[in-house]
């Protein structure tokens, strides 16, 4: 997506996160954050519309589909990271099929990381990042009108 030949930062850091593309190592951290926030998560993820939570197997495929779109300067998945715990809170996207010279920005947060201004500050890194590296003129961000948290989180994020 960029035009800048410098690739992408693989690590970003916020005053309460750190995020980082994902690793093979991350696989288990992203299980468990998905399952703890399974009902939460049911409209994103297609697999936890059955009601059986991902294999770990499936997260894996996840991870390396992730890491090789981000290694190829395509879609962009960060992992957000708590830098006290290392616990994965949720995962932020940037995502090509907006359009030309445009991105989607798209992100996740488990359950109980809601509420606190974490994926408001994952997103502003995001929005930085998309305009100062990859020099987009539009970013689009889409959710659900009656989802309350994500219309709260759009308005500060993207004003950065």
């Amino acid at each position: 997506m960029s035009s800048d030949p410098t690739p992408p930062a693989y690590l970003l850091r916020t005053p309460r996160l750190v995020l980082r593309c994902l690793e093979p190592a991350d696989v288990p951290l992203r299980k468990e954050a998905v399952d703890a926030s399974q009902e939460h998560l049911k409209d994103l993820f297609l697999e936890l519309r059955s009601g059986e939570p991902m294999t770990l197997e499936a997260h894996a495929a996840r991870v390396r589909a992730a890491r090789g779109n981000f290694d190829l300067d395509a879609d962009r998945s960060y992992g957000a990271f708590s830098p006290e715990s290392g616990r994965l809170e949720g995962e932020g996207f940037l995502l090509e099929r907006a359009g030309v010279q445009a991105l989607e920005l798209g992100y996740w947060m488990r359950a109980d990381a809601g509420g606190k201004g974490l994926a408001t500050e994952m997103a502003s890194a995001l929005v930085h990042v998309a305009f100062e590296h990859d020099r987009i003129l539009r970013l689009d961000l889409s959710c659900h009108p009656d989802n309350a948290r994500s219309v709260a989180m759009a308005s500060p994020a993207l004003s950065n």
